[in-house]
Formats: structure tokens, C-alpha cells, sequence
């Protein structure tokens, strides 16, 4: 759980920098995508003025799930 808080700590630090920072999601290109640790992602989208975090997503998790939680 450490690591997961201080690379979350990292990533945040650089999109305050960097806001277009990590890669666009394939599937929805308003969203883009950092892996926090290797069974954890990070979603995110970018607005005018503020970062929003959208979720955090296991990756070992059935994809389909990762769609209708974004979709919404």
C-alpha cells in the first residue's frame, strides 16, 4: 500500500507540471491512462482548469467492467 501512495504522490506531482503527461486511452481519447503499480492504473481526464482521477483499476479485473465504469 506504500508504494501505491508515494507512485500516486510521483504521478500527481508530475501532471501538476505536466497535465498531458501519460498516454491517451485508446477507447475514449478525453481520458488518458498511467500504470501506478503493475496491478494498478491510474484514469484520468484533463480540464481547463483541475486533473480529475476517475479510478484507480485493477488490472486483474474483467475489462468489459473498466468500459461501463468509465461510460457512465
Amino acid at each position: 500500500m506504500r508504494i501505491l501512495l508515494k507512485n500516486t504522490e510521483e504521478v500527481k506531482n508530475i501532471l501538476e507540471e505536466q497535465a498531458f503527461a501519460f498516454r491517451v486511452w485508446e477507447h475514449d481519447k478525453t481520458i488518458r491512462i498511467v500504470p501506478i503499480v503493475e496491478q494498478v492504473t491510474l484514469f484520468y481526464s484533463v480540464h481547463s482548469n483541475f486533473i480529475e482521477f476517475l479510478l484507480f483499476w485493477n488490472n486483474s479485473q474483467d475489462p468489459e467492467k473498466l468500459f461501463d465504469l468509465l461510460q457512465s
